[in-house]
């Protein structure tokens, strides 16, 4: 528990300049913790290997060159059906352990949208979810034109962990929260990376606008305060969205 404290206390500090509120937290020995939420540990799997990928969505290319790649996504240059050649290219990428929990029957009940020669797409399920977002090509500079791309063929939803996909996901047209999970310690994968997440930053959660509204750490809720924990000890929830 000390360690955690320490964490806490060097970033509220970074963090009390901007933020009044941290400056009061910087104090407190404890926090209450949060009830468990929902989900399953294959939810869990299956999410921390989207957010894997989605990070080589964001990624830089060697290239430089990615106009070509863009044209054909804007175009909707997508290969035919093939579970097989999705599900090859959607685990052509090195993801720190996680890969996807669908396997190829799973894929062929989905609308599938891999860009031709190239390791790169999405699926849309039935009911208009995506997932398994991904860019193994290496070419950088594509995440705004996949994502118009999936909501162009029938995308109207998602879900990821808060966190560096928070401000992406609402800035490409997936403003509304429909429901959130709290973390699960049961659900965790085994090779998560617990990685603080800043919770007063509307880029990277959903709490940071309420948040703004207290003035001291005293006004707050008892779960508002569990959701400061459990978020710079790197347990964001889990983040349904919708279009609008």
């Amino acid at each position: 528990m000390k360690q955690i404290m320490d964490k806490w206390r060097a970033h509220y500090k970074r963090l009390a300049t901007q933020n009044v509120l941290a400056e009061s937290l910087v104090e407190k020995e404890e926090m209450p913790s949060q009830e468990p939420g929902n989900g399953s540990p294959d939810d869990y799997l299956r999410m921390a290997a989207e957010q894997e990928m989605m990070s080589n969505v964001f990624a830089i290319g060697e290239d430089g060159d990615n106009d070509s790649v863009l044209d054909m996504i804007r175009a909707d240059e997508w290969e035919e059906q093939n579970p097989q050649g999705f599900m090859n290219s959607l685990n052509s990428g090195k993801r720190g352990g996680f890969l996807t929990s669908y396997s190829k029957e799973d894929l062929a009940g989905m609308r599938l949208f891999k860009l031709k020669d190239h390791n790169l797409g999405f699926a849309v399920k039935e009911g208009g979810d995506i997932v398994s977002v991904h860019n193994n090509s290496g070419i950088g500079g594509i995440g705004r034109d996949l994502m118009a791309a999936a909501i162009r063929n029938g995308g109207q939803k998602l879900d990821h962990f808060d966190g560096f996909l928070t401000g992406f996901y609402r800035k490409n047209g997936f403003g509304k929260v429909a429901d959130a999970w709290a973390w699960n310690d049961k659900y965790a994968p085994s090779d998560w990376k617990y990685e603080a997440v800043n919770i007063f930053d509307p880029r990277t959660s959903i709490y940071a606008d309420e948040l703004k509204k207290y003035k001291s750490v005293e006004d707050m809720p008892d779960d508002l305060k569990a959701k400061i924990g459990a978020y710079e000890s790197g347990r964001p929830d889990v983040i349904f969205r919708q279009l609008g």
